[in-house]
């Protein structure tokens, strides 16, 4: 693979985190299914509720920051990025990495990632590839995240709920979420605002090679009655690789089916 796709999939990956964040082991004992019910009630209300949540299937976020490239090959960059998922299992990116001018004259390098119901593509420089399974696993983990961030999903059966103290943030309680073939998602829940603050999940680097990625969120703002987050950074094995700025989202009910087809 060329070093711009490796690092177009590094890229997405990072981008995609707009979702939760990580958090360490606990050797707390789970609470008792009553409480976890309570607090996941909690928390839905506190994020504006099922049905608002609900109602807003189809999100574009607008964003902007800075990458933190951990391949060796390049410093922290800048990127833009808009984003239209429609859940739980279409994603279109286009992401502008690097800054417009400088001495050498160097422009953005400007990448396009659609999933679609396990089918994706990746355009650069011209150039469209189809993803193979590889590829297509993290983004596929990716939206299955922000499905479980949703957190009105949690409420259907399927899903084993567990709820832990993480020692490493005294200030929130751990929502263990684990499903059948699905990797175990790990989100934690600010104790006095009820908010999703973070969350942790396994998933695969732009090299195929297993990371831990891990989601910080902060100032949190109501649009269409949701509260969602305004900054956010990336973790990856513990390492910063991105800072963020949500700059404009847009909810919608649905989205345009022509957004999640092959780029041209």
């Amino acid at each position: 693979m060329s070093r711009h796709a490796r690092m177009g999939s590094l890229v997405v990956l990072a981008v995609l985190g707009a979702v939760l964040v990580g958090v360490g082991p606990s050797a707390a004992v789970p609470a008792a299914r009553e409480t976890v019910q309570k607090l996941l009630a909690e928390s839905i209300a506190a994020h504006g509720g099922a049905e608002k949540i609900a109602a807003q299937r189809a999100l574009t976020i607008r964003s902007e920051g800075t990458l933190f490239a951990s391949d060796g090959e390049t410093g922290p960059k800048p990127f833009s990025s808009v984003s239209t998922r429609l859940l739980p299992d279409k994603m279109r990116q286009v992401i502008r990495v690097g800054a417009e001018g400088g001495a050498d004259g160097a422009r953005p390098v400007e990448y396009v990632v659609v999933y679609n119901a396990g089918r994706g593509w990746m355009k650069v420089g011209g150039r469209v590839l189809e993803l193979g399974q590889d590829r297509l696993a993290p983004l596929e983990t990716e939206l299955y995240v922000m499905l479980v961030s949703s957190l009105v999903p949690l409420t259907e059966e399927g899903y084993e709920l567990t709820l832990t103290d993480d020692p490493g943030m005294p200030s929130a309680r751990v929502l263990v979420v684990r499903r059948q073939e699905r990797p175990e998602v790990r989100l934690s829940i600010d104790k006095e605002t009820k908010l999703v603050v973070r969350s942790e999940y396994a998933t695969t680097d732009g090299a195929n090679n297993p990371v831990q990625h891990e989601c910080f969120f902060q100032e949190f703002i109501a649009v269409g009655g949701v509260k969602r987050f305004k900054e956010y950074n990336i973790r990856r094995d513990s390492e910063l690789h991105v800072q963020g700025t949500v700059k404009e989202y847009k909810p919608a009910a649905d989205a345009d089916a022509s957004l999640f087809t092959k780029p041209e």
